[in-house]
């Protein structure tokens, strides 16, 4: 019977069966009020179990405090119960012990009005105290006076004779003789140390009138021992209080024996009942803990008599079940607070899920009642089971009649097979195919075939969605692809300028999303100054004209003034205007960097050849003053003459070399460079450059790439930003030098030129006055300068940037007036190592010239620069042939002539240059070496995008010393051959 039914359990519905279902509306209805049933149970359900939790929880909580509630009042009865009992107990043996000592007083006084006129009173009376005084517990003496105070006879011989008329027992005894008992104020005994409770009677006459007091000191001390055996805890306190507010006794520690409490303290101006008649609890707090106290009174002595419990003590166990209630107070709450969160998520969630199952079906049904498109679902058999009101439309047949049939008894047979053939294939490959597809009509229609699949991924249906495209295939008035993807701003407004169609271009041009703006007016975005001219094009625009490269500038979202460059029209049909804008941003900003570059360039070039051209003059003075200054050592009268002639050509070099740097035609020595320890290395000339008034902050990157430049070059260009820094905050500020990795793609680069790649960066930024648009633009033209005259040349940022540019990098400037300026320098990084052995300082340091006697052919074609090379290189031991030009040199190697060393100039006259005839001379000796030797090495030696000297060249740059030339020649003859010589021939070398 359970298999049966079993077996008849209808099977779990999947999500698109259920769908296909709810379309009929009496199922759907009724399924759609299921689930709504089912959502409300679900959240009272809910509701329950959440209120129920939370009365378990204050049911629990309520048990356990009201439980707390009755052990603390339990607590305190029975403290409270235990104080009283100990003080009645403690009260009534003081009052006994007063009693007794009074007795006998009654008795001594009564004995000493009886025998004070017999003649043996003084011998007997002594004798009588004595006895009297073992009888009676605590008392420490017996003392008698007579009527002026003085004492007549005592247990204490010491103090018989002295008087006692001032004490306070004595005066209220003598002058009230109704009050026959009094108690005195404690004092210490100056013979024992110990405090005494004085307690006195008065004597009567014969005839009644006063005739003295005897007294009795009462221990208290010795009634401690009594009070010891009393349970009041470590903190508990037994008091004795005399009337003045004395205390008299203090157990268990006893510190305040015979000190005075202030009249406001609670055990002196409480209640308290008297002669044992019960006693009066009260809270006492002392030594920041609260004691439960009660108090009795004894008779007319006015002794108080208190026991003080600690209610810390008393609610000791108390507060450790408190604090495990607390415990499981806390863990209830969070175990029902958990059971609570889990119930209520899995609840909550069941809830949303029907929640969003009854939206997402309403939703299904509008989606499918009111799409512009015919949708159908089909079984793999091909039977229709769900159709929407598209597709009953278009085929004119009700839900019930469509229901179960297949698409051949609906369609024509040959659209009815493509489309069939269609669905098998999405059954087939379980993927989701798109076609286009004609019906007889002929209608085009965008078919959309996607499976169904079920819980084991199987696909168990088709669905489909065809939209007719006809019309939209046919009348393409705007491409939408181009309206999506144009680069350019294009805008479709009303007649008055409002926008109704934005393209998303807009975001990259103005900073706006499409939505932001549309439905704005264009009057808002356009620059007011531009308002009238845009106005006026849409008047030609709607008289049929097309409006075609007109400019506006629009506003930006952040402010700015954006060029667009504009070509537009009128629609008549929609009464529409349609404009595409072009972003002239880039293009405005290329021409003017195009046109800065271009007179850079220019300026570049005439300042190279001028430098070029008096290098070659400077060769010639420069030589000729080196060797007069040494012809003419040890004459006084022409020597300081020479010397200051090879100054001033110092100087002209160094001017020189400036120029030659902004133009690019200085030659470089390239290294391997570590740029942060070189810096590192400059500290200290930098700070005495910036002077004392500048404080340098230096952020050197640790791990920097390496370089390859020219060491003395970026020496220079460092200090020359260090000086204009320094100028520019008038000696006074801050100035930070900053070296970091730097990397630039395609979508961020500093220049127009720059390239993409890493970069070590080299930053001087300073706090000083700025400089103005008007300056930043000619800042690094040659012997431009802000400086009072005198005060600058107007080259040191042109050598920098000539450098820079020499170099492969790049130079970016910032400043704003007022603001200060940061210069950066990016160099292109290398592969190169830095050499373990390299001293930089290794040919300035050398001594003694080097010399050496081989062959070396000179090829120059300056006359006073190769008549000036040949004399400096005789001076040095060489031997020398100098020629004019190329075409003579391949004469002398044609003839045997095989020289050592091949010194050319670069640039020479004629039909070669240097490089093209050091080229076909290695073709005649292989292993010649080869010299370069010029003023400016860009166009033939040096690479042509870099402008750097390859490595493997030996270079010298015009001007040139003797101790210069040495060198380089020697490192020339030194360095390595690829190929071995050739046979010498007469004039070869050896």
């Amino acid at each position: 019977m359970l298999n049966r039914v079993l077996r008849a359990r209808p099977r779990r519905q999947t999500p698109f069966e259920y769908y296909c279902r709810i379309r009929k509306p009496s199922l759907g209805a009724i399924m759609i009020s299921h689930f709504l049933s089912a959502a409300e149970q679900t959240a009272r359900f809910r509701r329950t179990v959440l209120l129920a939790l939370a009365v378990t929880f204050l049911a629990v909580v309520a048990v356990r405090l009201i439980s707390l509630w009755t052990q603390y009042n339990e607590a305190i009865a029975a403290g409270r119960e235990r104080a009283q009992h100990h003080a009645l107990v403690i009260g009534d043996h003081f009052a006994r012990s007063v009693a007794l000592t009074d007795g006998s007083l009654i008795q001594i006084s009564s004995i000493v009005t009886r025998l004070r006129s017999d003649a043996k009173f003084a011998d007997d009376l002594t004798p009588l105290l004595q006895q009297s005084l073992k009888t009676l517990q605590g008392v420490g003496s017996l003392t008698v006076t007579d009527a002026n105070g003085t004492v007549t006879h005592s247990t204490i011989p010491q103090i018989v004779g002295e008087s006692r008329k001032d004490r306070l027992a004595f005066q209220r005894l003598q002058a009230n003789p109704d009050i026959p008992f009094v108690a005195d104020a404690p004092y210490r005994s100056r013979l024992t140390n110990r405090l005494l409770i004085p307690l006195a009677r008065r004597i009567d006459s014969a005839d009644g009138g006063f005739a003295g007091v005897v007294v009795a000191t009462l221990e208290p001390e010795q009634l401690r021992e009594f009070y010891k055996a009393f349970e009041i805890g470590k903190k508990g306190v037994i008091w004795l209080v005399h009337p003045e507010g004395f205390v008299l006794i203090r157990e268990p520690d006893g510190h305040m024996v015979g000190s005075r409490l202030p009249a406001e303290h609670p055990l002196l101006t409480a209640n308290a009942p008297r002669d044992g008649r019960g006693t009066d609890t009260i809270h006492v707090a002392m030594d920041g803990d609260h004691f439960i106290t009660a108090i009795q009174q004894y008779t007319n002595l006015g002794v108080r008599v208190a026991v003080s419990i600690s209610e810390q003590e008393l609610l000791k166990d108390w507060w450790r079940d408190a604090r495990n209630s607390l415990i499981v107070i806390f863990a209830t709450g969070l175990a029902l607070g958990f059971a609570a969160y889990q119930i209520s998520r899995q609840m909550k969630e069941r809830i949303a899920e029907t929640e969003k199952f009854l939206t997402t079906s309403r939703q299904f049904q509008e989606i499918l009642d009111h799409a512009p498109a015919t949708i159908t679902v089909k079984n793999r058999e091909g039977r229709i089971i769900l159709a929407n009101r598209e597709f009953q439309r278009r085929i004119r047949k009700t839900p019930e009649q469509m229901t179960g049939l297949r698409l051949k008894d609906l369609l024509p047979e040959h659209y009815a097979n493509e489309i069939s053939a269609i669905d098998e294939e999405v059954i087939r490959t379980g993927k989701m195919i798109q076609r286009e597809v004609t019906s007889p009509e002929p209608r085009c229609y965008l078919a959309t075939k996607f499976p169904l699949f079920d819980a084991a991924g199987n696909v168990e249906a088709v669905g489909s969605i065809s939209q007719d495209i006809t019309e939209a295939k046919a009348a393409q008035t705007i491409n939408l692809r181009i309206f999506e993807k144009s680069l350019d701003l294009i805008l479709v407004t009303d007649s008055k300028g409002r926008l109704i169609r934005v393209s998303p271009s807009v975001y990259p041009i103005l900073g706006y999303r499409p939505e932001e703006i549309e439905g704005r007016n264009a009057i808002e975005l356009i620059h007011p100054a531009d308002l009238h001219t845009t106005r006026e094009e849409m008047r030609q625009a709607r008289k049929g004209l097309i409006s075609r490269d007109f400019q506006t500038r629009y506003l930006h979202k952040d402010g700015r003034a954006v060029d667009l460059n504009w070509t537009g029209m009128w629609v008549e049909e929609e009464q529409q205007h349609f404009f595409i804008g072009h972003d002239m941003t880039e293009r405005t900003k290329l021409e003017a960097e195009l046109h800065q570059s271009q007179k850079m360039e220019a300026i570049g070039q005439l300042t190279g050849g001028l430098a070029h051209d008096y290098n070659n003059l400077l060769t010639v003075i420069l030589g000729n003053a080196e060797l007069l200054v040494e012809a003419l050592h040890g004459n006084a009268a022409l020597t300081p003459m020479a010397q200051s002639v090879l100054d001033a050509a110092n100087r002209s070099a160094v001017l020189t070399q400036r120029l030659l740097a902004f133009g690019r035609r200085q030659a470089l020595e390239s290294e391997p460079i570590d740029v942060s320890a070189l810096v590192q290395e400059m500290t200290d000339l930098v700070r005495f450059t910036a002077g004392e008034g500048v404080r340098l902050d230096f952020a050197l990157d640790t791990d920097p790439w390496i370089v390859s430049i020219d060491r003395n070059q970026f020496e220079t260009a460092v200090l020359n930003l260090v000086v204009n820094a320094r100028d520019a905050m008038r000696g006074r500020g801050v100035l930070r030098i900053e070296t970091a990795k730097a990397e630039f793609g395609e979508s961020a680069s500093i220049v127009p030129d720059m390239k993409d790649g890493n970069y070590m960066m080299l930053a001087v930024t300073d706090n000083g006055s700025g400089m103005s648009q008007e300056v930043l633009s000619r800042v690094f033209e040659p012997f431009f300068t802000t400086k009072d005259v005198g005060k600058g040349t107007g080259l040191g940022l042109s050598m920098v940037y000539g450098f820079v540019k020499q170099s492969g990098g790049h130079v970016a400037i910032y400043s704003e007036p007022g603001h200060g300026t940061a210069v950066k320098l990016f160099f292109p990084t290398t592969d190169r190592r830095i050499a373990d052995d390299y001293n930089s300082d290794r040919r300035d340091k050398a001594a003694d010239l080097p010399m050496g006697t081989e062959s070396i052919l000179v090829v120059e074609d300056d006359a006073l620069v190769r008549e000036n090379t040949q004399r400096q290189l005789l001076s040095l031991g060489y031997r020398v042939l100098v020629v004019g030009n190329g075409r003579e040199a391949l004469r002398q190697l044609s003839v045997g002539y095989r020289p050592d060393l091949l010194l050319t100039d670069v640039i020479l006259g004629g039909e070669m240059n240097g490089k093209e005839l050091a080229d076909k001379v290695r073709v005649i000796d292989p292993g010649i070496r080869v010299m370069f030797m010029s003023g400016y090495t860009s166009g033939v030696l040096a690479d042509p995008v870099t402008g750097v000297i390859p490595e493997s060249m030996n270079f010298i740059g015009k001007p040139f010393r003797r101790s210069q030339l040495a060198r380089s020649v020697r490192d020339a003859l030194e360095s390595g051959t690829t190929c071995p010589h050739k046979k010498s021939g007469p004039l070869s070398r050896p």
